[in-house]
């Protein structure tokens, strides 16, 4: 299924090879790969090897990591192995512009986001580096005067953040006092519904539902 699948295509932007009792999982990711034989594979392939005697005996195709994994008894949380292009950008954190890093932290801590890096120099926080996933990471960095927000500022855009459960993200934020609109229908083709969440100093970034085909990815699954 790899091979004959990656034939005449872009190659992977990352492959991983997982050991287990017998057996071996590899996977790739390939970026605009979508449907193949009817099922949607959302830029993922992986085969299973079983191994016997010193030999491959079998080979299996799986469209799911998950599911790859579970027929190989293999335990892999994350993706495992380093891109299989080393000349091409490997990883994206936004920076945010805040007056105030350490007010900004309790209300991306809403959001499922916890401190990984701080930086403070003369005992003043101006960077603090933030993640949710191995794939959500974000840097706030405090400015003297923030650009402007709202919904007729120019700017160069926004966060767009997935989440597997909206109601209960909504929730979380009203709970400990951040601002959350209503949830709405999303505007198609694309997620079918969203809410706009905003930050201390007004930035606003839409939250969405994880959805059949979209950019965002559950990094775990």
């Amino acid at each position: 299924m790899l091979r004959g699948s990656l034939e005449g295509r872009l190659g992977p932007d990352a492959v991983e090879l997982i050991a287990a009792d017998g057996a071996a999982v590899l996977g790739a990711k390939v970026p605009g790969l979508g449907e193949i034989g009817g099922v949607d594979v959302r830029g993922q392939l992986f085969n299973v090897f079983r191994v016997g005697c010193g030999r491959i005996i079998a080979v299996e195709d799986y469209a799911r990591r998950e599911d790859a994994l579970a027929a190989a008894g293999a335990k892999a949380p994350h993706w495992v192995s380093a891109p299989a292009r080393q000349d091409a950008v490997v990883d994206l954190v936004p920076f945010i512009l805040v007056s105030d890093v350490e007010r900004s932290i309790p209300f991306y801590a809403a959001l499922g986001f916890h401190v990984i890096k701080r930086y403070e120099p003369a005992g003043r926080l101006e960077f603090a580096g933030l993640e949710a996933t191995s794939s959500a990471k974000i840097m706030l960095a405090r400015v003297d005067q923030v650009p402007e927000t709202g919904p007729g500022a120019r700017t160069p855009g926004l966060l767009y953040l997935y989440t597997g459960d909206l109601e209960g993200l909504r929730a979380r934020l009203l709970a400990a006092g951040h601002e959350a609109d209503e949830i709405e229908d999303g505007p198609g083709p694309g997620p079918n519904r969203q809410m706009c969440v905003r930050d201390p100093d007004g930035h606003g970034h839409m939250v969405t539902e994880l959805f059949e085909g979209s950019v965002g990815r559950d990094p775990t699954r």
